[in-house]
């Protein structure tokens, strides 16, 4: 297991603000593409501070709990996608750049935006705070892991 580093609400929300200055100088994104799980608290906010008030989720998954798989698994899209321009693909962090490569395959005229980046990605995002080796813990995981431990 690699190591963690928890971070806090301060901590994210410092990173985000980071994040929506560096969207802001380009932003001519009317619409989000979120990939799920992860991307989800990340596209609400920098929805909410942006003004974007249509999200797309799309849900792929690459890791089982923190173990990866072997490929990435998407799921089925809720429709036809629409390739026009101006989304805005979120996710919470780009790891081996694989789910980043697979939802530009849909939305093939995005831009992609994530909190953190890992430095060995394939994967450069267009825009990211930061490059972090560590397991990242985010604190609505760790409100989750908390309140709801299943035995």
């Amino acid at each position: 297991m690699p190591k963690k580093i928890i971070l806090n609400w301060k901590d994210v929300e410092k990173d985000i603000n980071v994040l929506v200055r560096k969207i802001q100088k380009h932003n001519n994104f009317s619409k989000i593409v979120c990939i799920a799980k992860g991307g989800m608290m990340v596209a609400y906010f920098i929805a909410k501070a942006l003004n974007i008030k249509y999200i797309e989720i799309i849900c792929m998954s690459h890791y089982e709990d923190t173990k990866m798989q072997s490929k990435v698994t998407i799921l089925p899209v809720s429709k036809e996608v629409d390739i026009r321009k101006n989304w805005l693909i979120v996710d919470d962090l780009v790891d081996t750049g694989d789910t980043a490569l697979l939802a530009k395959k849909y939305f093939p005229e995005s831009k992609l935006a994530v909190l953190y980046k890992k430095p060995s990605s394939k994967v450069t995002p267009e825009f990211y705070t930061k490059d972090i080796e560590e397991w990242v813990v985010f604190p609505w995981e760790s409100i989750v892991m908390n309140s709801y431990k299943l035995n």
